[in-house]
């Protein structure tokens, strides 16, 4: 079994307080992260913008940990504001034709939804799932020459299936569309390769799997896709030259900068940086074989109580139990301490690599 440190544990001080498994929603950050916000939010209360350069630095910074989480390069990586944002940026850029298609599964979250139903006169197909899993044979059948693009998540946020995106990505290609990844359930605990995977764009938050804030994200565009995702909301930020504040020089910087929306959110950067910092300190490997020991774990014990898992193929952290009233037993499980959430009609329990086998017993007590 693979174990982590007490003191990797002891940098999520909820775990003191709680059995925390709802990192598929809103996960904690660690005390890295909240140091890093913390002096930077420090240095501007009594410096103010004094040390400019090194927030500057930071990005960059952050960019190259980013890619190297994705297998990218640094070039590639444009820091947003959200999943949503990111994924909307891809969406305005393709500036799809009237009659064109956008194919996405059904029953998916709403910031891979709305983005392309807004696209005007596109059509958008939803893929059926069978029993909560996405199948790339099923994703063929509603793809055609006037798909634009295929957008699919990383890891399913209701069944926790862990989408087969190499396959996938073969099909959107097969028609000359492009594959698009909203990331944000998994990246941080699951290894991803976006290179060997075959994926054009992907969009994350850092507040999911990565242990960050809210409002500080990553899109990534890879360099052979740039010029087919046009930057569509120019700003000072997304230019060739953005301290050249008087050039007024519109050319879109080299990189995918250009699709950055303005100023970034500083201190949130600050935060993902040191989040993203420490998942390269502990191993994706070691945080990735973790989760998924404790995710077996789950599923076998609440299987010995009578409680089945509504997929339980699923590889990944994400384990949807099928309990009666499930907002119910959310708000029971509170109460004793477990977080977890209601979604979909099942209790979805969300492992990450700060759980540990305590937690488990604790949950599992409660069937």
């Amino acid at each position: 079994m693979v174990k982590l440190s007490a003191t990797t544990r002891g940098l999520f001080p909820v775990t003191a307080r709680y059995a925390y498994f709802n990192s598929a929603a809103v996960a904690p950050i660690s005390t890295r992260a909240r140091n890093a916000m913390r002096r930077l939010a420090d240095d501007q209360c009594r410096h103010g913008a004094a040390h400019y350069a090194k927030w500057f630095e930071a990005y960059e910074s952050c960019r190259e940990s980013a890619a190297r989480l994705l297998g990218a390069a640094a070039d590639e990586i444009a820091l947003v504001s959200n999943t949503s944002a990111g994924i909307t940026t891809v969406a305005r850029g393709l500036r799809a034709r009237a009659g064109d298609n956008v194919v996405i599964p059904d029953r998916e979250f709403p910031a891979n939804v709305y983005p392309w139903m807004a696209l005007p006169d596109v059509e958008v197909r939803r893929v059926p799932k069978r029993d909560g899993r996405l199948l790339p044979e099923d994703v063929a059948t509603h793809v055609d020459g006037r798909t634009a693009a295929v957008s699919v998540s990383f890891v399913d946020w209701l069944s926790g299936q862990r989408i087969d995106l190499k396959s996938i990505g073969e099909i959107a290609h097969e028609h000359g569309a492009l594959f698009v990844v909203d990331a944000i359930q998994g990246l941080g605990a699951l290894r991803l390769d976006v290179a060997e995977d075959g994926i054009d764009a992907l969009a994350t938050d850092g507040h999911k799997w990565l242990c960050g804030p809210e409002g500080a994200g990553i899109l990534y565009v890879r360099r052979a896709s740039r010029e087919r995702i046009a930057p569509t909301r120019p700003s000072w930020m997304s230019v060739r030259h953005p301290t050249r504040f008087l050039d007024y020089d519109m050319a879109p910087a080299p990189s995918a900068r250009r699709y950055q929306d303005g100023t970034p959110n500083t201190c949130g950067i600050f935060g993902l940086n040191a989040a993203l910092d420490l998942i390269h300190e502990i191993g994706l490997d070691v945080i990735e074989a973790r989760v998924l020991e404790l995710a077996a774990a789950v599923r076998e014990g609440a299987a010995a109580r009578g409680v089945r898992a509504q997929c339980p193929g699923a590889n990944s952290g994400i384990v949807s139990l099928a309990v009666e009233d499930p907002e119910v037993f959310a708000q029971a499980l509170e109460s004793r301490g477990v977080i977890a959430a209601a979604r979909g009609g099942a209790l979805r329990v969300a492992v990450h690599h700060f759980n540990d086998e305590s937690d488990i017993e604790r949950l599992l007590a409660c069937f």
